[in-house]
This record gives C-alpha cells, sequence and structure tokens, in this order.
C-alpha cells in the first residue's frame, strides 16, 4: 500500500509537470500571435499613413491640374486633352487611394479585435499556468 501511495505522488507529479510544459507551449504560441498581430498592426498603419500622404499630394496636383486646364488656350486642343488625361489619371488614382485607405482601416480594426481577442486569452492562458505552477509547488511540500 505504500509503494503504491508513493507511486500515485509520482505519477500526480509527472501528470503536472507535462500539463505545465503543455501549458506553457500554449502561451508560448499566443504570446507569439500576440506579437505577430501587433506588427502587422504597424504595417498596417504604415500603410494607411502612406496612402494618407499620397491623397493629399493626389489631391495638390488635382488643383495643380485644374489650373493647367484652365489656363491652356481652348485653341491648343492637344494640349487641353493631354491636361483632361492626366486629370483623368489623377481622379482615378484617388478613388484607388480612398479604396486602399477603407481597406487597410477595416484590416487594422479587425487586427485590433483579433488582438483584444489574443490578449484575453493569453491572460487566460497564464492564469491556468500559474494555478498549475501552484499546484505543482502544493504537491512538492
Amino acid at each position: 500500500m505504500v509503494f503504491l501511495v508513493s507511486m500515485m505522488h509520482h505519477i500526480h507529479h509527472y501528470s503536472l509537470t507535462q500539463q505545465i510544459q503543455i501549458q506553457q507551449k500554449t502561451l508560448d504560441k499566443t504570446k507569439a500571435k500576440m506579437i505577430s498581430l501587433k506588427n502587422d498592426s504597424g504595417d498596417i498603419a504604415k500603410k494607411i499613413r502612406n496612402y494618407e500622404g499620397e491623397l493629399v499630394q493626389n489631391k495638390n496636383d488635382q488643383t495643380k491640374q485644374t489650373q493647367v486646364i484652365n489656363s491652356t488656350a481652348t485653341g491648343d486642343q492637344d494640349a487641353l486633352a493631354k491636361a483632361h488625361k492626366k486629370m483623368d489619371k489623377l481622379l482615378d488614382n484617388q478613388a484607388d487611394y480612398e479604396k486602399k485607405l477603407r481597406n487597410y482601416k477595416a484590416d487594422l480594426e479587425t487586427n485590433t479585435k483579433e488582438g483584444e481577442t489574443e490578449q484575453s486569452l493569453f491572460d487566460r492562458e497564464s492564469q491556468s499556468l500559474d494555478a498549475l505552477k501552484q499546484r505543482h509547488q502544493n504537491l512538492m511540500k
């Protein structure tokens, strides 16, 4: 009977050790995903800033192009057609920049929500690991 009781203690110790290792791996994976999401968030924010800058530059170029169109003589049809073509391209680019901005902002929002979810999961996993470690320490006493 004494032998079985001592074996039970060792088996319980081994089982807790295995659970702690598994929980630590899970916690590490969750932390890695959180870091990845944070890095992605920074990349998305940088892209948003870049496209906002491109959009501002595009609007400035449109203003300049409008002045060119207004100052071009009506008799110079080739220059006027070229100016209108450039303005059309600027307007197309503006639509593209606005679309990309909307998409990146949606991506950033999704990324933020996933980050919050991962943080919550990390906190729960961390608490679970702490509880396992506490049980392990109590068993060692």
